[in-house]
């Protein structure tokens, strides 16, 4: 008895304690992770020696000198400048700064010497946030404009949507069909082909009509092969506004894809940078890529067309990371990610998944594409398995397998190999695990719809971390395993 009360006193002592010490951290938690968005009024003054912000003090307004500010002015324009200095008066600050893009706020002031606008403030801690058992915590989402491209929803919330691109030659058009229809069965929702010359352009009718997927012609400086692909029925077009020739010709062909309810996506690259800007920013930095992808949006803008998305590509992963943060501060078009020029399955699947997992991570991004010196199916692998890591998006199996080590007895890597080629065609979202160790297997893959695990002279089969099947022998165990997939896949297909 005497015990007993022992352990009751303890733990109403410490159990209050605890709870106590809970709900602070909940507190805390909950104060860290609630955003508090604050206007800022801000009077930008134009002189001689340049530009002045005067802004009233807040407590979530950090002001250092070479931080990037943004200031929205009222007539609708994103302002960016460079902090040069900051004085700090009793209730208000005095910001000296640079243009990042003078063009662009010179055309603000409208001859004026002074704007008004506003600060975005926000209390933001990036620390995940403490959920029920089951839940995953959920990525935000920049909220964009949403275009529809034939039956596909873009932006505005709908699914970050899987683009690829065909390797074959356009003019050729059962081939080209072929690797649409794999490049669909693989996971592709849009797809892009290249038009390089007027042969090309006619073969998009017939493309376009036996294709499962919305078509996008990429076109380049000669715009009546985008008239052609307009004619053709396509959905998109891929361009650049401002190397397709005169203001006629750019007119031409906004009224044609107004007319047939086209979206333009307007690409640019590093290596695509007009030499203007590369001269005013040295070189293809993020500054000068935003400016160009924004100039040819404007030129789109002039023309009344606003169906519009943006890509901004470099082969550099943190460039392309500082070109999208910049590009989706300063509209809200929708953003096609993607790193150009990433190189092989492997690294061009690191440099990708870095870049726009970072992107992803940050709620921006609506549509990509993991471009890889690889065929093209080979990019819906990665694609896929990189929405599922951020659980963005889900399809077709998930399979996990553990490292091998010293403990391995069997032939993981064979038995991984072998279930990833039997569910290399399974659209049913299951999860799968092949585990080397039979001690630590079920629990560690406890998660897992079917699983399996194996050592020298035995080897088990579990559901959900429960123990179905042992068997003797790793062909046995493979033979075993297959036997319960067909079982599973039958059950979720409802047959």
């Amino acid at each position: 008895m005497k015990e007993r009360n022992t352990i009751h006193a303890f733990l109403l002592h410490y159990g209050i304690s605890t709870v106590l010490l809970c709900m602070l951290v909940a507190i805390v938690v909950m104060l860290n992770t609630v955003d508090i968005n604050q206007k800022v009024t801000a009077d930008v003054l134009k002189g001689k020696g340049g530009y002045k912000a005067y802004m009233v003090k807040n407590t979530y307004l950090s002001l250092d000198k070479g931080d990037s500010l943004t200031i929205d002015a009222m007539e609708g324009e994103k302002l960016t400048f460079t902090i040069q200095s900051v004085m700090e008066e009793p209730d208000y600050y005095v910001v000296c700064m640079t243009p990042e893009v003078r063009p662009v706020v010179e055309r603000a002031f409208r001859g004026n010497s002074k704007l008004s606008g506003y600060v975005y403030t926000h209390k933001v801690t990036p620390s995940p946030r403490f959920l029920p058992k089951g839940q995953h915590m959920e990525l935000p989402r920049k909220q964009t404009r949403q275009l529809k491209l034939g039956p596909v929803r873009i932006g505005g919330g709908a699914p970050i949507v899987v683009q690829s691109m065909t390797n074959t030659d356009t003019r050729d058009v059962e081939v080209t069909l072929s690797q649409i229809k794999r490049l669909h069965n693989a996971g592709c929702e849009i797809v892009r082909v290249a038009v390089p010359d007027e042969t090309a352009a006619k073969a998009l009718r017939a493309i376009h009509d036996a294709s499962p997927i919305p078509v996008i012609a990429d076109i380049h400086f000669d715009y009546r092969l985008a008239l052609t692909a307009l004619e053709a029925g396509l959905e998109g077009l891929r361009i650049n506004p401002g190397n397709i020739g005169e203001r006629k010709n750019v007119e031409m062909v906004v009224d044609a894809a107004k007319a047939r309810g086209a979206v333009i996506r307007v690409g640019v690259n590093s290596g695509s940078v007009e030499k203007r800007l590369l001269d005013q920013y040295g070189g293809p930095t993020p500054q000068a890529m935003v400016e160009s992808a924004l100039g040819h949006v404007r030129i789109l803008e002039e023309h009344g067309f606003y169906d519009t998305k943006i890509s901004i590509k470099s082969s550099s992963v943190l460039n392309t990371i500082e070109c999208y943060r910049l590009l989706s501060e300063r509209c809200d078009y929708p953003l096609h990610l993607g790193v150009t020029e990433a190189g092989g399955v492997l690294r061009g699947a690191i440099k990708s998944s870095v870049g726009m997992g970072i992107l992803l991570s940050e709620g921006i991004g609506d549509t990509l594409r993991v471009s890889l010196t690889a065929a093209p199916e080979e990019e819906m692998t990665v694609a896929w398995e990189l929405l599922r890591a951020l659980g963005l998006r889900r399809r077709g199996p998930e399979i996990i397998s553990c490292p091998t080590c010293g403990r391995t007895e069997i032939d993981l890597i064979g038995l991984a190999q072998e279930v990833e080629r039997r569910l290399s065609t399974e659209t049913a979202p299951i999860k799968v695990a092949v585990m080397g160790c039979v001690v630590n297997g079920p629990g560690e893959a406890r998660e897992a719809d079917l699983g399996m695990a194996g050592g020298r002279d035995k080897g088990i089969i579990f559901r959900k971390g429960e123990v179905i099947r042992s068997v003797r022998g790793q062909e046995a165990l493979l033979a075993a395993f297959m036997e319960e997939l067909d079982k599973l896949l039958a059950e979720r297909q409802g047959l």
